[in-house]
């Protein structure tokens, strides 16, 4: 299964009966470009739903107004379509609290941040899903080609795009990197890397 497909699931399995599916979920590209993490790639959006605004970065933007129950069906066989996946998830958990982080930090975090992040990771074998250049050149003598080969496996958002196959029965652990990602760490039961994320969006991006 890919990893993309496992996450519909679990939002169809965890939403089933609630209604939430129904309503609309409205993507939109931010305005201001600036303020983002530096660890994910692409376009940084909003995703409404439920009148709560969510930070994600996307590397298929797009400004459209959609639903939750369209993915449950859909394919998404392009890497595009995935990715629309992905807002729409990330919307929905920042609805449901799956995750606190709703923003990215501000830029002097960064420091810090990385600094927490390779703590994190330590001197484990790692297998990386998702760009991430930044930590991919920090850790690059860690990294592996093989997933079975790695003690731990890094995921970004952009990794959902990928055309992975995710085995849900892994005993490899996993750590999600950025802001965009915090609620789907919580649907995959697994770390989150953020550690200076904001709770909320900046007023300026509302």
């Amino acid at each position: 299964m890919q990893l993309i497909h496992h996450l519909v699931k679990c939002v169809q399995a965890l939403t089933d009966g609630c209604g939430y599916e129904k309503n609309s979920i409205i993507l939109s590209t931010e305005k201001e470009q600036s303020d983002r993490c530096p660890y994910e790639i692409g376009t940084a959006m909003n995703i409404s739903f439920g009148g709560k605004n969510t930070y994600f970065t996307s590397t298929h933007p797009q400004d459209a107004t959609t639903k939750p129950e369209y993915m449950f069906s859909a394919a998404l066989t392009k890497p595009a379509h995935r990715a629309s996946a992905a807002a729409i998830i990330a919307g929905m958990s920042g609805f449901l609290c799956f995750s606190r982080i709703l923003g990215a930090c501000a830029k002097e975090c960064h420091q810090e941040c990385i600094e927490s992040i390779k703590k994190q990771i330590g001197v484990k074998k790692v297998y990386c899903l998702g760009e991430m250049k930044q930590i991919r050149d920090l850790i690059s003598d860690q990294i592996v080609s093989d997933p079975s080969d790695a003690e731990l496996i890094l995921l970004s958002i952009d990794g959902l795009n990928e055309d992975t196959t995710y085995n849900v029965e892994s005993k490899t652990p996993m750590l999600c990197i950025g802001p965009s990602i915090g609620g789907i760490a919580s649907l995959f039961e697994c770390e989150h890397a953020c550690p200076c994320g904001r709770t909320t969006k900046q007023q300026t991006e509302l």
